[in-house]
């Protein structure tokens, strides 16, 4: 267990670097008018949680689905994390900074959790690469992975709704491009590194 929480901390740190939708929507909220970061952080917490959940019980579901269940994954990750790396270089996933803001509450957030497609490949990849580095595959292990990556990515919203450097990151597109170059570089070569492990 110490050394899955070792793996999935950093990588879930480099994961969430570039900011997504939901992220990016709350850190607006948060300047523009009064919000707490407890309120924040649950509603953070309510968005991440449930998909990071089942992404982890789906992912062990199909290590086990048969003999090539886990190869699959670990090739399917180094894939998404290549998807990632191309998708990072053509453009920055936040929204507009432009658009009207939306309180926030159940609807807005639901609708910027499922336009936050990078995060949640990029969780899924997470997982992926988990599994190559484990000698086992278990379901809590898998769980806490992406609890981890949900409490350290919840803590990144707080802090950087809270913060000018926050605010001023997500305002600066180039900032982001470069995060994200250097973000999608970092995944390929994990996922080559996974790819090399489950073959030996």
């Amino acid at each position: 267990m110490f050394k899955m929480l070792l793996l999935a901390g950093p990588l879930a740190l480099l994961l969430i670097l570039p900011p997504d939708a939901l992220r990016f929507e709350l850190m607006r909220a948060a300047r523009s008018e009064h919000h707490s970061a407890g309120r924040l952080l649950g509603w953070r917490l309510f968005g991440t949680t449930p998909i990071a959940t089942l992404l982890a019980l789906g992912i062990w579901h199909w290590a086990h689905s048969g003999p090539l269940g886990l190869p699959l994954i670990v090739f399917t990750g180094a894939l998404t994390a290549a998807t990632l790396w191309m998708l990072f270089w053509m453009r920055t996933f936040i929204a507009d900074p432009l658009h009207p803001l939306r309180p926030i509450g159940f609807v807005s957030v639901t609708l910027a959790s499922w336009l936050s497609i990078p995060l949640w490949l990029s969780a899924f990849t997470q997982l992926a690469l988990m599994i190559a580095w484990m000698s086992e595959v278990r379901p809590v292990v898998l769980l806490t992975g992406a609890l981890v990556w949900v409490l350290v990515d919840a803590f990144v919203v707080v802090a950087g709704g809270e913060s000018g450097l926050g605010q001023r990151f997500i305002q600066l597109e180039a900032a982001q491009r470069r995060v994200g170059r250097w973000l999608g570089s970092v995944l390929l070569v994990l996922a080559v590194w996974a790819v090399v492990l489950s073959l030996g």
